[in-house]
C-alpha cells in the first residue's frame, strides 16, 4: 500500500502488522533500472543516485512524523562481497539524512546465506524470510528501509 490513506485489496483483507509503508517509485521504471544496475551491476553510483531521489521524495507524512531511527535490512557477508556494497544501507543513510534521524547500521544481522529472493511466490518468500530474519519487526519502533518494502510486508504479513 502506498500509505495509510490507501489500502490495497490484500491489506483490506489482511491488515499488515506494521504502521506505515510507502512505495516511492515504480520498480519497472527508470528508478528500478538504476536499482538493478546498482544491485547486480555493482554500480554504487547508480544506487547513490537512487538514494538521492528517494531522500528527496519522501512522503510528507513521514517527514512530519519521522521514526526515531532508520534500520537497513542487512546483506549476508557473502552477498556483500559479491555486490561490493550494501544497497539497502546506501538508501537508509540517505533517508536518515533527509529525515534528520540516525541510521542504525548494526541493529539487524543476516543469519543465513540464502539464494536470491527475486521471483519467489509470497508463501515461499515468507517462509524463507522467517528463517533469515527471525525477528518480529512489527514489534520494533523502527523504520526498516530496504529496496523492496514488499519483502518486509510479506515477512510481517
Amino acid at each position: 500500500c502506498p500509505g495509510p490513506s490507501h489500502r490495497c485489496g490484500r491489506c483490506l483483507v489482511r491488515p499488515p502488522t506494521f504502521d506505515r509503508a510507502w512505495g516511492e517509485f515504480d520498480y519497472a521504471g527508470p528508478v528500478g533500472d538504476a536499482v538493478r544496475r546498482g544491485k547486480y551491476g555493482r554500480e554504487v553510483a547508480a544506487m547513490r543516485a537512487v538514494a538521492r531521489v528517494v531522500g528527496a521524495h519522501l512522503p510528507a507524512e513521514l517527514i512530519d512524523d519521522p521514526p526515531g531511527v532508520v534500520v537497513p535490512v542487512p546483506l549476508h557477508p557473502r552477498r556483500l562481497r559479491q555486490r561490493g556494497f550494501a544497497a539497502p544501507l546506501v538508501i537508509a543513510v540517505a533517508v536518515g539524512r533527509a529525515l534528520g534521524v540516525r541510521c542504525a547500521r548494526r541493529v539487524l544481522t543476516r543469519s543465513r546465506d540464502t539464494p536470491e529472493q527475486a521471483g519467489l511466490a509470497d508463501d515461499a518468500l515468507r517462509a524463507r524470510l522467517s528463517r533469515i530474519l527471525p525477528i518480529n519487526l512489527g514489534s520494533l519502533f523502527l523504520s526498516v528501509i530496504g529496496l523492496m518494502m514488499v519483502v518486509v510486508g510479506v515477512l510481517l504479513g
